[in-house]
Order: C-alpha cells, then structure tokens, then sequence
C-alpha cells in the first residue's frame, strides 16, 4: 500500500558478484503499491559477473486484472559493462501479476544477457501497456508464464523467441449525421 512518486533512485556498484535490485516487490506488492513519475538507475562499472534489475517482482499475490499498475510515467535503465550474469530493466520471477503503463525501460550495455523485460514464474503475468521496452539482447524474454503486451514499443524487435500475447482494441467507428436523424437505420 506505499506510493512513491516524483524521484531518481540510484544505485551503482564496481564490485564484481553482487546483485542489485533498484525496486524490490515482495509479497504483494506488485499490485498494492504504485511507482509514478520516478526514474530508477541501477548500473554497475565491474567486469566480471554480477546480476542487476531495475524491478523485481517476486511475490506472490493474485493473479486477476486489478485495477492498479505498478509503475506509470516511469523509466527503468538498467546499464552494464560486465560480460557475465542477468541484466534486467524488469523482472516477473514469482507467482504474481505486475502490470506496467506509460513505462519507457532500458537495458543497455555489453552483458550477453541484456533483457528489457523478462518472466520465468510459470504462473506469473507480466503486463505492459503503452510503454517502450529496449533491450540490448532481448527487449522481451519469456521463459515462463504470460507476457502481454498492449501498444507497446520493442525498440529492437527481439525476444527470446518465446510466444507473447498481444492485446488489442476492438476496432471503433465513429460516424455523424448532418441534419435531422429520421426514422431510419445508420
């Protein structure tokens, strides 16, 4: 049930085997709490491996549509120059659904495994909806569960070559009528 809005949170490290997690969402976090109007910076300068993500989300909570998103009008950068170990702008590892709305997430640097965003819960549900995802090795990587995505840009046009799912808008026509509406069908 926490908000936090309108900040940069930095966290950067030079030291090899660590692993840094900007937001961290336990428990249920992911769809009790709301991340609005906030930058998070995660890097690390260390050559070796180390394992960074901007947000992980690896609670346990329920996994029907809410009506709260976890982040909206955020960006995630995630930067790295080691070569080894996982890189993620955001990360679905528990049971749980995390939804993401007007999120612009970066995964940059020289790692072999630079994703933008990934899940590996079979039962969790990653949903981002009006965003920019952009990933120096996958922009999106499913291993398990659901990824669906909604008017959401891959930068790269990449993934791991797991299936995702696309949500769309049904298809709206509008129409008007000069004059009188008569007794008839439009």
């Amino acid at each position: 049930q926490s908000r936090l809005e309108d900040l940069t949170l930095r966290l950067t490290s030079a030291t090899d085997g660590v692993t840094l997690v900007g937001v961290d969402c336990p428990g249920d976090t992911a769809q009790t709490s709301k991340l609005r109007a906030i930058v998070v910076n995660v890097s690390t300068t260390a050559t070796g491996a180390s394992t960074l993500y901007g947000i992980l989300s690896s609670g346990t909570s329920a996994l029907t549509v809410s009506s709260s998103d976890l982040t909206r009008a955020c960006t995630i950068n995630v930067t790295a120059s080691g070569t080894t170990g996982v890189k993620t702008g955001v990360h679905v590892a528990g049971p749980n659904r995390t939804s993401l709305r007007d999120t612009n997430i970066y995964s940059t640097g020289t790692a072999s495994t630079m994703y933008g965003v990934d899940i590996s819960d079979a039962s969790g549900i990653l949903q981002i909806r009006t965003s920019s995802i952009n990933g120096s090795t996958y922009d999106v990587a499913r291993t398990n569960g659901t990824l669906i995505l909604q008017a959401t840009d891959l930068a790269n046009s990449t993934t791991n070559g797991k299936s995702f799912n696309v949500s769309t808008q049904p298809n709206i026509i509008d129409f008007g009528v000069y004059g009188k509406i008569s007794n008839s069908t439009h």
